[in-house]
Parts: C-alpha cells; structure tokens; sequence
C-alpha cells in the first residue's frame, strides 16, 4: 500500500452485498482465505477491494432475493482474481468470480449506526497487470478523497474486468449492481468501445479523450481541390486586411519604422537546419466524418493538446495587429523530437493556422544547440559621428585619458547595444512545445520583446521545494503557461485537511489526483439530471453541454514565471502583459545613449579631443577609430559588466539577448 493511512478510508466506500446477511446464517471463509494467494495484486488493492463484472451483477441478483435481503449500508471488502484455469468461468470466457466477505466493522454497523449514501457510483478499473493500473489507482484515491470530503457521500462500487471481459460488460455490470453513474475508464481503446453502443445503461464520466472525428485520407483529386480553396481562403483574408488598412497609412507607418533610429536591428537567419518556414507548413489533408457519441457520456482528460490549443489563443490575443513596418506580425514555434512534444507542437500548430497565424517551425537538436545560438543574431552598427566625435588618444602618450575614454565608448556601445536589444523583434510570439529543461536552455536566447508561450508542459514543478525547479525559473523568466490550479496553488496542510489523505509524490500524482477528485464532481451533476453545468475544479473550469458534445471544455489556470515562482495572474493581465516595462534596466540603459553622448561631448570638450567640425575630418577620425584596436594590457574597469561590452572595430554581430 501506498501508505497505511489511506486503507481506513477506503474501507468506508466498498460494496454492498447480501454477504453479511448470507454469513449470519452460513459462515464462509473470508475472502483472503478463500482466494489464491495470486488473488492480492497489492496491498493497496486488499485495501481498496475489487471486484470483477461478473461479482457485482451476482451481488445484485443476491440483493433482489427477498430471502437474504442486504443491510442497507454493509460495507464489503472483495478481492479480484482470476479464478483456476479449469474453472467455468474461464472456459466460457466469462468474467471471473470470488467470494465476498461482509465487512459491517468499518461501515459502523458494529455500533448500529449504518452508514447512509446518497447514490451509488462505479468506478471502472482495468485488468490489474494493466500498465495503467497505477495511474488507475491514484485517479480513484482522489475520486475517493472527494467522496469522503462530501456533505453527501456517495457508494462507490470498484468494478474490475475479468478473464477476456471488455469495458462494456463492466458497465453493464454496474448498471446491474444499481450504481447511478460511473466513472472510467482511462484506456482510450475501452473508452472507444464504449463510444460505439447506441445507448448507455448508466451516465459515465471518462478518464480520458478519443477523437471525435474519424479521419480518413484525401484522395489526390481532393488534395487538389482543398489547396485551390485554401489559397482563395488566405487571398480573401489578405484583401480583407487591405481593404482595413488604407496603403497610405501602411506606407506612413512603414516610413515612421524606417526612419526611427536602432542602431541596428535583430536578424534571424533562414537558412539554420531543422527551421521550416511558413510558406512550407499546411495542414494535413484529411477527411473528417463526425462521430456519433451515446448521451450521457461526458470525456475529461488532461491533453495537453487541448491546452496547447488554449495557449495558442491566448498568444495570437496578445499579438499587436500590425508591426512598425505596418506588417502582420509573425510568430514561431520551437519543438524537440519527441513522441510528446511533437504532439503539443501539432497542436499548437494547427491551431494558430486556424487562427491565421501560420509559424515559422524550428526544431532544436540539443545535441546541436548552437544552431538556435545563430538563429538570432543581434547586429549593432558602429558608433556614428553624432555618437562619439572625439579624437582618439594615445594610449602611450596619456594613459590616464586614454582610459578614461574608452570608458565612453564602451558605455556608448553598450547604450546602443540595449537600444537595438530592445528595437522590433522578427518574431512578436514563440510557442514552445518542450519540457522545462530543454525550454531553459532556448528561452534564453529569444529576443527580449517575444513573448513567449508553453503548455503545463514547461512548467519547472515545485519551486518551493526544489532548488533545481527554482533554478530554471530564472532562465524561463516571463515564460506565460496554463497549468491545473491544484498545481500552482498547492497547499500541503490545506491538502491533507480537506481529504485526510497523504500528499501526492509527484506533480503527475497531483494531476491524477485532481483528475480523479473532478470526475467526481462531474459525475454527481450527470447523475442528477444536469446536462449542462460549469464547475471550479481542481484542474481548471470544467464546462459541459451533453446536447453538444461530450467533450468537458476544461480551462487552465493561467500562469507566468517570474521572481523564481510560477505566479498564477489573470487571463486578462497575461494577454497584456508588456515585456518593455518590466525590462527596466535594459530599456533605462538604451535611453542613456544620448545623455551618455552629451557627457562624452562635455568630457573630449574638457580634454581638448573634440574632433573639428570638418565631415572629412570626420570619417578619417572614424577610419582611425576601427583601425586602432586596443593594447591588451589595459583591462576594463571593474563596474562594466563583461555582457555590456562590444567591440569598437566594427559593426558588431553576436546572438541576441
């Protein structure tokens, strides 16, 4: 067992069975000693206690015999096995069967006071050397949990396949043991094969998401077809934009960019491996036939599809609708080969093309990271005659002024360094489909203005706790993500208040927990009759319509990283969020260059350095300038910082900040 603690809670939600009645007259061995020793899969699952199909329709048709009715609260443990091979059971290729054994100490009946339920409900677990058993476990443990922490808590029926049984047998056992509502199962095969029965027996709530489109391939005369409609499409959309914006004020705006002084601009090179252009992305060319869903059947789950797609949204909301140049504005998204983030980076993908908003995709081998180091590239002209107009000093000759002025033209460049850091970047958002380390190691080397998106993917986990996950809080700074509200606004105490259960380990534990508390939730308004309805859960705003869809439109938290934590803000104030305010520093250094030339004109004033005001003079002092590097043995003043520095020989070209 997970911990100890957890099994007198569970006790307290098993089955109710005419087992008790059936002992008071014809004791029987209890279900651990009748059952084989292969019977206890865990100690969780001997607390917990499961039971097969086959065992909750017998334990209903033992209820509906007037001969041995059932206590109205007796509580059952029953232990799920697999019965001998030559049992009848498996021959038939029936759901396998094990004794009950009453349990009337831990529904209180010792002391008479039955337990009282509101409902009864099943839970659907899978075969218990599924690789989702554990995963299972942990979503009924929050499900539980919830129960429990209800003024009105329901039965809960643990309903487990046997031999070569199917989800639907175990929902139509629970329709037959009297359970009101189910929740399950996680697998999307099972989920899939309930998806397919005209009617259900009972509402159900899933643990999961399946497609709600069959997709089939285009032929290549459809192929044809669908690009001849979307370039009319996009053409529409483009003249549409014109006809909104006059070309006099394009070509104003335009000119009011070309003319602002930069000093220089970022670039981002084409040509980098593994980057795929807009021009070059479409969507894929399917057919989609819409799939029929029983009603009464809601599917929740924690895609991060869905969240990816929420994120894009949020992303393309905070886009400025045209640049300085009076242009659209474009977007990135960086991915990593993995099974994973290739899905997210889909996702978010064919979202932002609905949208309009066609990306740029790169694709980062981190075995090969400089590739993104050379993406961008920050290119700062040399310092102009309006800049810095002295006359250069030599170095032998008067050390002291010579010191003093590379001091100038070092705080001048770096002035004008800041000013092109922060002048328009290529691209105004990047979506980042990557976990928190590899996002780390990229989001540094973004421009400053971008604006920068992930899923709960990203998220560095509890940065309270753990000093590495704090650590990468600082390389994801201003990083805007979704993620469970149970995730970003964890309290342990609170926790264990509320449902008197241990702490989840890990983060993945947290959102099964959440997951399984939600269901719940959904579960009892399905029950009631509500087809419609919005819940606070613990994994976002759950929202469902049963006469639309089946899917519950679940709604993040939204959250962005600063200050070393993952600050949980409003939709609103992350949409308009601006990067130039909180860059404080960087933008009061970019406003210093022309105060930095003033004081470098009143100091080359006061040594007599001041260039003449000749323009031949001038370009030759500047030519003397680039030719004249500096002697190595003088070494820079210790309060420049060694990021702020930049060569004075010639247009300078590093990655951008």
């Amino acid at each position: 067992m997970k911990n100890p603690a957890v099994a007198g809670l569970f006790c307290a939600f098993s089955l109710l069975t005419c087992a008790a009645a059936a002992q008071e007259t014809n004791p029987t061995p209890s279900a651990l000693e009748a059952a084989p020793a292969a019977a206890v899969n865990s100690e969780l699952e001997a607390a917990l206690g499961t039971v097969s199909a086959a065992e909750a329709a017998e334990a209903a048709q033992q209820q509906a015999q007037p001969a041995a009715p059932a206590p109205a609260a007796a509580s059952v443990d029953a232990l799920s096995s697999d019965t001998a091979s030559s049992s009848p059971s498996e021959e038939s290729g029936q759901t396998s069967e094990t004794p009950l054994a009453a349990n009337n100490t831990a529904s209180g009946e010792a002391a008479g006071e039955p337990q009282e339920y509101s409902m009864r409900m099943a839970f659907l677990l899978p075969t218990a050397d599924s690789p989702l058993e554990g995963p299972s476990q942990t979503a009924l443990l929050g499900l539980l949990a919830a129960n429990y922490a209800s003024e009105h808590p329901a039965e809960v029926l643990l309903v487990r396949p046997g031999s070569n049984g199917t989800a639907v047998d175990q929902l139509k056992a629970a329709a037959r043991a009297g359970a009101q509502v189910a929740v399950g199962p996680l697998d999307r095969t099972a989920i899939s094969e309930i998806a397919k029965l005209n009617y259900l027996p009972l509402p159900l709530v899933t643990l999961n998401e399946i497609e709600l489109d069959e997709l089939t391939p285009m032929t290549q005369d459809e192929i044809f077809a669908e690009r001849r409609l979307r370039e009319a499409q996009k053409n529409a959309a483009a003249l549409e934009a014109a006809e909104e914006r006059p070309l006099e004020a394009a070509l104003s705006e335009k000119e009011a960019a070309d003319n602002q002084p930069t000093g220089g601009r970022i670039s981002n090179k084409t040509k980098v491996p593994g980057l795929v252009l807009a021009d070059e992305i479409e969507l894929p060319f399917y057919n989609r036939k819409p799939l029929q869903f029983p009603r009464n059947m809601l599917m929740l789950g924690m895609s991060m599809e869905h969240d990816a797609e929420y994120v894009a949204r949020l992303g393309v909301a905070s886009l400025p609708e045209t640049t300085e140049a009076g242009e659209k504005p474009k977007v990135l998204l960086i991915d990593h080969d993995t099974p994973l983030e290739k899905r997210v980076s889909q996702a978010f993908e064919q979202e932002l093309i609905r949208m309009g908003f066609t990306p740029d995709r790169l694709t980062v081998d981190l075995n090969e990271f400089t590739r993104l180091r050379k993406f961008f590239e920050l290119v700062v002209e040399k310092l102009n005659t309006d800049e810095f107009d002295e006359v250069l000093i030599d170095q032998e000759a008067d050390p002291v002024g010579w010191r003093q002025q590379q001091i100038r033209i070092r705080r001048l460049q770096a002035a004008k360094r800041a000013r092109v850091a922060l002048s328009e970047p290529p691209y105004y958002a990047a979506f980042l489909a990557m976990d928190a380390k590899n996002a780390s190691l990229v989001r540094s080397r973004l421009p400053i203005r971008t604006r920068v998106w992930a899923t709960s993917l990203t998220n560095p986990g509890e940065t309270a706790t753990d000093s590495a996950a704090r650590a990468m809080t600082y390389d994801l700074l201003q990083v805007g993500l979704v993620d469970a509200p149970m995730i970003l606004n964890f309290n342990p105490e609170e926790f264990e208040q509320t449902y008197q259960v241990p702490v989840p380990e890990t983060t993945f534990d947290k959102r099964l927990f959440a997951l399984g508390a939600d269901a719940y939730a959904l579960s009892q308004s399905v029950a009631h009759g509500v087809s419609s309805a919005q819940i606070k859960g613990l994994l976002g705003t759950l929202t469902y319509n049963l006469n639309f869809t089946p899917v519950v439109d679940r709604r993040a938290q939204t959250a962005m990283i600063q200050g070393g934590v993952v600050k949980p803000v409003s939709e609103e104030d992350l949409v308009e969020f601006e990067v130039l305010r909180q860059s404080k520093r960087l933008r009061a250094q970019s406003r210093s260059l022309e105060r930095l030339t003033r004081e470098a004109e009143r100091a080359a004033q006061e040594a007599g350095t001041l260039a003449p005001n000749d323009p031949e003079l001038e370009s030759e002092l500047l030519q003397q300038m680039q030719n004249t590097p500096a002697k190595s043995s003088a070494q820079p003043p210790e309060e420049l910082d060694d990021a702020l520095e930049a060569t004075t020989t010639e247009t300078t070209t590093t990655p951008a900040p």
